[in-house]
């Protein structure tokens, strides 16, 4: 992520519930930085 977005710094969040991310995901839109994420799932 950091060499797709070399202006921003990237922070990675592992094992987050789902309000924990839709927080964290808000509050950085709404201060107008951008939310690259990936999504995985264990099996």
């Amino acid at each position: 992520m950091n060499k797709q977005f070399p202006e921003y710094t990237t922070t990675m969040h592992k094992y987050l519930s789902n309000t924990e991310l839709i927080d964290k995901v808000y509050n950085s839109l709404s201060r107008g930085i951008p939310v690259p994420f990936e999504w995985g799932s264990a099996v």
